[in-house]
């Protein structure tokens, strides 16, 4: 499995209307992610999953690819004993409260054994690197993923490794 993480700057947020947890700047990287990937034929709709901790990030994220709807957007506790080819894992979390749910062991793993072929988490780094606990799972994710290659700057739209520069199907 390839391992990989998309960092945004996003920022949590609190909806009421959602009840819960989100961040809107993943939301759109999410979709955008989700339409490359079916559009340029690099996986099929009914293996790709893209999976949360928070139910209000799950129902924005459905809200924004209805047109794909054979990819499975759930929670991560919603998505146990499936897997997909593709998953993509929005952490939604930068805050350090929200690190310590979303980067609970158990919780992570369920999210990232869910992959057969490829696992993209998308997060914000300098908050994981900052607010997470020395035991969170997502600092050790982001220490393999850049001993690995595996870190897109989003917004620069870079590789942390030359090695996938050009030929990765996240490319933007």
């Amino acid at each position: 499995v390839r391992d990989d993480l998309v960092d945004v700057d996003g920022e949590q947020s609190w909806r009421r209307r959602f009840s819960g947890t989100v961040n809107t700047t993943e939301v759109a990287v999410v979709a955008e992610l989700v339409e490359h990937l079916i559009d340029a034929n690099i996986v099929a709709e009914s293996d790709l999953g893209v999976i949360t901790p928070y139910r209000g990030q799950r129902t924005l994220i459905s809200d924004e690819v209805t047109e794909y709807g054979d990819v499975e957007v759930s929670t991560v506790d919603g998505f146990q004993g499936r897997e997909r080819d593709v998953i993509i894992f929005s952490v939604v979390s930068s805050q350090k409260g929200g690190m310590q749910f979303a980067g609970n062991k158990n919780r992570f793993n369920v999210a990232c054994t869910r992959a057969k072929d490829r696992f993209i988490m998308i997060g914000n780094r300098d908050a994981i690197e900052e607010k997470a606990p020395n035991w969170n799972t997502f600092r050790s994710f982001v220490n393999y993923v850049e001993e690995t290659g595996g870190i897109l700057d989003w917004e620069a739209g870079e590789w942390s490794n030359i090695e996938f520069s050009g030929s990765d199907p996240i490319d933007k």
